[in-house]
Order: structure tokens, then C-alpha cells, then sequence
């Protein structure tokens, strides 16, 4: 019966959407400061950016688990794809006002961070 719908239709799907998604929120969290460091040529930036963005994992994840092991599980990954787009959305936002802010030079429309 378990083996049934672990490899039904509908689950892989999910997984699969969940790995991709997964996929690409590791990328973006390295790839943001990477990108800072080009722009700017700070690494002392880089690596301040970089260990910010470990933070919230550090402290979120034992409370996630705990979490994760008393609410439904859909319902847990719709809100973390909610979470995680606005998240992604908001350090776009900031790091586009430090570009525009710092570096002088740097004039892209805001409407590209969104």
C-alpha cells in the first residue's frame, strides 16, 4: 500500500517541482552574493551576504522539523513556496537598493528585481 503511492502519478510530480524548486533557492543563494562581489569587488560583501543567508536555516530548520512532524505536509510545502518566493523577492529588493545607493553608476529599473 505505501510503495503504491510513493510512486503514484501525483507524488512524483511534487517531488520533482520540489527539487527543482529547491534547486533553484540554493542557486539564487549563492549566485546574489556572487553577483554583489562582481558588482562591487568587496569580499568582505560576499562573504557577509553569504553567511547571512545561512542564518535563517541555522535557527528555522529544528523548529521546521518540529513542525513538519505535527501539520500536514501540503500544506507545509505550499506555505514554504509562498515563504520562499517572497523571501527571494525581498533580497532582490535590497540588493538592488544597495546597488542603487552605493554605486553611483549602477542604474537599472527597479521593475528587474521583481
Amino acid at each position: 500500500m505505501q510503495t503504491k503511492a510513493i510512486l503514484s502519478k501525483d507524488f512524483i510530480l511534487v517531488a520533482i517541482g520540489q527539487v527543482i524548486s529547491l534547486f533553484g533557492n540554493q542557486i539564487l543563494r549563492y549566485a546574489l552574493p556572487l553577483y554583489l562581489l562582481n558588482q562591487t569587488g568587496s569580499s568582505v560583501l560576499f562573504g557577509t551576504i553569504l553567511a547571512c543567508s545561512f542564518i535563517p536555516m541555522l535557527f528555522l530548520f529544528p523548529i521546521g522539523g518540529i513542525i513538519a512532524d505535527r501539520v500536514n505536509k501540503r500544506n507545509i510545502m505550499v506555505m514554504f513556496d509562498i515563504n520562499a518566493k517572497r523571501i527571494n523577492r525581498e533580497s532582490h529588493f535590497l540588493c538592488y537598493v544597495y546597488l542603487y545607493v552605493y554605486e553611483s553608476s549602477w542604474t537599472v529599473p527597479l521593475w528587474y528585481c521583481v
